[in-house]
């Protein structure tokens, strides 16, 4: 299991609301957060992506059973006006029904290289809180 520490952001300035977080990982990471979908410093190096740039969310099925979402650039998918664009601040807005259908599949990724564009593998947060009822729960269990 991958632990992630939460931090709140300490600068708030031209934030609507303080519901994004900071999350201490070495990885290319991508958080759904109120109406956007914050990317890491990683993920934005590992798309290729600058400020401006279009993103593209589209869902891969696998055997006509498993479905995934992929991230890219617009390009990547055929189409360079398609997608939402990145923000300086490595944002992109994302909201309705495509951040609700996004949302069904998790709402923290790390992302792995997945033929021209990169798969979002969901990573289940723990918060300190969920810890320790986990470990008060382990010792209710060794009495």
């Amino acid at each position: 299991m991958l632990n992630i520490e939460v931090k709140p952001l300490t600068q708030t300035s031209g934030l609507k609301d303080n519901t994004i977080t900071e999350y201490n990982v070495d990885e290319a990471t991508i958080t759904v957060a109120n109406n956007k979908l914050v990317l890491s410093k990683e993920a934005v190096k590992a798309l290729g992506g600058v400020a401006g740039d279009r993103i593209t969310i589209n869902y891969w099925t696998v055997n006509s059973e498993t479905t995934f979402p992929v991230i890219g650039k617009s390009e990547c998918f055929g189409d360079p006006t398609g997608g939402n664009r990145l923000t300086k601040s490595n944002t992109v807005s994302f909201r309705g029904m495509q951040r609700d259908i996004l949302l069904e599949y998790g709402s923290f990724f790390k992302l792995v290289r997945f033929n021209n564009y990169f798969k979002m593998e969901k990573v289940e947060v723990t918060s300190e809180n969920d810890l320790l009822e986990e470990e008060e729960r382990d010792l209710a269990n060794l009495i």
